[in-house]
């Protein structure tokens, strides 16, 4: 989590709004191919390696990957943009202390939340019925092989088909709104229809649409967000309310199988609907949160963007308004 949170840190430092909208869908594409190209070596692998071996090579991926970003960061093959030069020094302010000032970033940390809580209802859901259709230990393997698969080749359609589209006419926060309003109608749809088929469409919808669409916009949003102000909340934000929200989703279904086992599904989905709306309505203020930033630095001259070239909606009223 700390990786990926820094890979993206160093991506939006590194670019101005323009181009890193332009680029974070050209990244988020890369990783969703990878996603497909793991999930297909891993399902041929499992004939012949088990599980712990796995895990081993994946913590190796895991290292050359730090490796390739440590020599990103302090290599001039990203140019770090201009700054403005001022002569006044920033007094340090910790990253809860900038959380608690910003109204701005604790949305986007409440939106991680909730989201994280949400996914991990869902996913257990989606799990314990496909425990009830898997019986064979090296069923679930290839199960989950090509169901991640799968996933990874509908989120690359997405992500060049119409993550740019979504951007352009509906703009950032209804682009990152899409996940809750996804979560939504995935659950109602587990609800009704009680089977596998229902949580493993539910449960790909949440992926697809946060590997594609949420993502390409999410990271977005954090580009008129003071460098120092970035550097200090955007880990917390990504890593510290993402694990947040895994263990109160953990600790959420474990008190409801004890609670109410015989409805223990339907309570959780519905509870996933209930934090997705909140969701959906945080997303909604994401929007005066971000012009609000984004109009602060273009008046500061952190930021100066041709209009011509600005393809989101969102981002091209700012300019013009500005």
């Amino acid at each position: 989590s700390i990786l990926i949170s820094g890979f993206w840190s160093l991506v939006n430092e590194r670019f101005d709004p323009r181009s890193a909208r332009r680029l974070i869908g050209r990244i988020g594409t890369g990783g969703t191919v990878g996603g497909v190209i793991g999930g297909l070596l891993a399902a041929r692998a499992s004939d012949t390696i088990d599980v712990p071996t796995l895990i081993p090579i994946l913590a190796l991926l895991h290292l050359f990957c730090a490796l390739l970003l440590f020599w990103l960061g302090s290599s001039d093959r990203i140019p770090a943009p201009e700054r403005p030069s001022t002569t006044e020094e920033t007094p340090y302010r910790s990253g809860a202390r900038i959380l608690s000032e910003q109204p701005y970033l604790r949305s986007l940390a409440a939106l991680i939340l909730l989201g994280t809580i949400g996914a991990a209802l869902i996913d257990y859901v989606f799990k314990a019925r496909a425990s009830e259709y898997l019986t064979e230990p090296d069923g679930w393997l290839h199960f989950f092989a090509y169901y991640y698969t799968v996933i990874g080749i509908v989120s690359v359609i997405l992500q060049t088909g119409l993550s740019r589209l979504s951007l352009r006419k509906l703009g950032l926060a209804k682009t990152v709104g899409t996940l809750p309003a996804v979560v939504v109608l995935g659950s109602f749809g587990a609800i009704l229809v009680p089977q596998l088929i229902a949580a493993a469409l539910a449960r790909g919808a949440e992926a697809v649409i946060r590997n594609s669409l949420f993502r390409s916009a999410y990271e977005v949003l954090y580009t008129p967000v003071p460098a120092d102000e970035k550097r200090a909340t955007k880990s917390i934000i990504d890593v510290g309310f993402e694990r947040m929200g895994d263990a109160l989703g953990g600790g959420i279904t474990r008190v409801i199988l004890m609670v109410g086992a015989p409805l223990a599904h339907y309570l959780m989905l519905f509870l996933a609907i209930v934090l997705a709306s909140f969701g959906l309505y945080i997303a909604r203020r994401l929007h005066k949160g971000y012009v609000s930033a984004f109009e602060r630095s273009l008046k500061q001259k952190a930021v100066e963007l041709d209009i011509d070239e600005v393809e989101d909606k969102t981002t091209r009223q700012t300019v013009i308004l500005t």
